[in-house]
């Protein structure tokens, strides 16, 4: 804030020395003198004093001679032309200044611009590959859950498989036995068929003893018994072994059906494995890719690029 109360006298005095000490009075080296002042005060008495000194100072001087005057003329001129000349000239370099600051703007504009383009290119870029990144993770997750599913389910069919394998072995190891059993029977009823005939024969021989002694006939009698309970056991024995056989017969045929589908399905896991493991490398190589796209714009492109 101006400091109040500045009087025309104490103007007055600051232009008087400003004056001798060489300088022209104006209203900041005034205030400069005083140390302060109003510059509407200031500017009011430095304009009343240089009003009554300028008078002063056309009263005091004597008129110019007219020599002197046309040579300051000639002077003032040629000053004048030179003063148009560098003007020109500096408003030629002014102009083309400016035409260059505004080429340098329409440029840095245009930069501007490429520079937003790119910078929203890029964050579409980064946008749609998060979204392929999430859409792929997604993807992934229900990928594997499903490997484990067909895991599990190829767990559990090893060991219906192994079951039926075992189950298979010990049903062969029956047939063996059954096998061997029947063996047996068949012997038993070969014995059976021999015995028969030797009861045949026996009949034979008791109708041609029937005028034999009683002893005799009834030792034949009880032969042609026992040839016949022998007949009818073996006969029995042979029934049951064959019905035995048969039902392992197909028991067994079971077995190898359930095998074969039990193959069958493991195939189908063995190529469902290896499709998922092609959809994992190709989950990789999307994840590479998103990668890659997340990097920042000014990344080379030979950076970018996996090798």
């Amino acid at each position: 804030m101006a400091r109040p109360g500045i009087t025309q006298e104490q103007v007055n005095d600051a232009c008087e020395a400003l004056t001798l000490q060489g300088k022209t009075p104006t209203v900041v080296s005034v205030r400069t003198h005083l140390g302060g002042g109003s510059p509407n005060n200031v500017t009011k008495w430095l304009s009343a004093w240089k009003s009554q000194h300028a008078g002063l100072r056309q009263e005091a001087l004597p008129p110019l001679p007219e020599a002197v005057e046309a040579a300051i003329r000639q002077v003032w001129g040629v000053a004048w032309k030179t003063a148009q000349t560098a003007l020109e000239a500096e408003r030629d370099a002014l102009k083309k200044l400016r035409e260059e600051v505004e080429r340098e703007r329409t440029e840095m504009l245009a930069e501007i611009a490429r520079l937003d383009d790119a910078l929203e290119d890029a964050q579409e870029q980064r946008r749609a590959g998060a979204e392929a990144l999430d859409t792929e993770r997604r993807a992934h997750e229900q990928a594997r859950a499903h490997a484990r599913e067909i895991q599990a389910v190829a767990e559990e069919r090893a060991r219906r498989l192994a079951t039926l394998e075992q189950d298979g072995r010990e049903a062969q190891r029956q047939t063996n036995a059954l096998s061997a059993c029947n063996g047996q029977r068949e012997a038993e009823l070969t014995r059976a068929h021999a015995d028969l005939e030797r009861a045949r024969t026996l009949i034979g021989e008791l109708r041609q003893a029937q005028g034999r002694p009683p002893a005799e006939a009834q030792r034949a009698q009880a032969e042609l018994e026992s040839s016949r309970n022998h007949a009818k056991e073996a006969k029995s024995i042979a029934d049951l072994a064959g019905k035995k056989v048969q039902r392992l017969e197909r028991t067994l045929e079971e077995e190898r059906q359930a095998r074969a589908n039990a193959e069958r399905s493991m195939n189908e896991l063995r190529i469902e494995v290896v499709t998922l493991r092609e959809r994992a490398a190709q989950t990789d190589e999307l994840r590479a890719m998103v990668q890659i796209l997340k990097q920042p714009p000014g990344v080379a492109l030979t950076d970018r690029v996996p090798h």
